[in-house]
């Protein structure tokens, strides 16, 4: 069954109070209609204060939960987007913003497909920068006359919900077993076993898993990603690695915005990400393996792109490559014509980087750092290299039909012809 992600991103404020898990900001008592194909009305709920909880981690000690849900941020930022392994990966469809009481109206611009899965995901940090990224789930489908969710009176996104799709993401139901699961009758929310026989998931664990959720948010644990399902146990693994989560948050930036500033991404499995139109100015990707990844009219000002395989990759579509890094970095074949990668204020890095048969065609390389670069057989017709350092780099066989050299170093250099440059070669080749 095919999903697609919907992303609603929350802010939360610090805290230090403990939920009642089985509480929630009141329920309707009447059924939300959701009867428009083009538009999702919905709201986000977190459980209310009121008693302490705490929940054991396979033979550890008790704790007690710390974070305050009462502290919530009133509005909601909502995306629709793709996920990766569609054809439109990543692509954001409409935005919104929820009103003070986590009430959305989002409106679509095509009509969805009939029996589609799709996911709602809540997603918030508790205590500002360098927490970990939080969230809540629920599941949505349009059967073709109205929205229909895992509660049956309209679309909600908590920690039973929640409960249900980790259920489900385990392949102990089906996604399709989840609708309608949850019964909401009078505003009372209550939950009934899920799937047949032998997978038959009861209202005790739904319930025992949607406390489990509650305290592992309190801890500052994502439940999507930290709680962990073996011998018929769901438990949190406080071990998870809490870099690799705030990476997942900055992806889940991405998706959401088009736009990750400063962002590390490195050591996130990328497996059919699209970086289609994004800002990545001064992110971190070095040591990835991009050359399967979609990189087009995107932003890359200054992006950390050392260690990377960018192999056969066309980058001239992308709107910016000024002061990147690609020291040491494989473009053998690449296709760079036209870009501006290094200029007198903003400099560059090429350095060890194989630029084998690479296109530089008319590219503006001024002071770029290509200190043992290898330029064999590329094509720099045209290119500027003015005060370019390059030293030591070996530019066998390379095309150099108006290539400008001004001011710049080529001492030790292997020029076209394979002599090696004289030292004090500045701005020609001496040999």
């Amino acid at each position: 069954m095919k999903k697609i992600l919907i992303t609603l991103s929350i802010a939360l404020l610090s805290a230090c109070s403990v939920p009642n898990t089985n509480s929630f900001v009141e329920l309707p008592k009447t059924k939300i209609l959701n009867t428009n194909p083009k538009s999702i009305k919905g709201i986000v709920q977190f459980p209310l204060l009121s008693h302490d909880l705490s929940f054991t981690k396979r033979g550890e000690k008790d704790f007690n939960t710390k974070a305050d849900f009462n502290d919530v941020s009133k509005q909601s930022s909502v995306s629709i987007i793709y996920p990766p392994d569609s054809v439109n990966a990543n692509k954001v469809l409409s935005s919104t913003v929820s009103d003070d009481n986590g009430n959305f109206d989002l409106n679509l611009t095509k009509n969805p497909e009939n029996n589609e899965i799709l996911i709602i995901e809540a997603s918030k940090r508790i205590g500002g920068v360098g927490s970990n990224k939080m969230s809540l789930r629920t599941y949505i489908r349009w059967n073709g006359e109205q929205w229909q969710s895992i509660t049956n009176s309209g679309i909600f996104i908590n920690n039973h919900t929640t409960a249900i799709t980790i259920i489900e993401n385990n392949n102990l139901i089906t996604p399709d077993e989840t609708i309608n699961s949850l019964q909401v009758t009078n505003g009372t929310m209550t939950p009934s076993d899920i799937g047949t026989s032998p997978n038959i998931i009861t209202t005790q664990t739904i319930n025992t898993l949607t406390t489990l959720i509650a305290n592992v948010l309190n801890q500052n644990y994502d439940p999507i990603y930290s709680i962990r399902y073996s011998d018929n146990q769901y438990y949190l693994d406080r071990n998870i690695d809490t870099t690799a989560t705030k990476n997942i948050y900055n992806l889940d930036k991405i998706l959401q915005t088009g736009s990750c500033l400063s962002c590390d991404l490195t050591n996130v499995n990328l497996l059919n990400f699209k970086f289609n139109s994004v800002n990545l100015t001064g992110s971190n990707l070095s040591g990835l393996d991009l050359t399967n990844r979609v990189l087009t009219n995107s932003n890359l000002t200054q992006v950390n792109l050392s260690n990377t395989n960018l192999s056969n990759k066309n980058l001239t579509s992308n709107t910016s490559l000024l002061g990147v890094n690609l020291s040491k970095s494989n473009l053998e074949n690449a296709i760079l014509s036209g870009k501006t990668l290094s200029t007198s204020t903003t400099q560059g890095n090429l350095s060890e980087s194989y630029l084998v048969n690479v296109k530089l065609i008319g590219s503006v390389l001024q002071n770029a750092n290509l200190n043992y670069a290898f330029l064999i057989n590329s094509d720099l017709s045209n290119a500027d290299l003015s005060n370019a350092n390059l030293t030591n780099a070996d530019l066998t066989g390379a095309n150099i039909t108006n290539t400008v050299f001004t001011g710049a170093d080529l001492s030790g250099a292997k020029w076209v012809n394979g002599n090696i440059c004289l030292s004090n070669s500045i701005g020609q080749c001496n040999q």
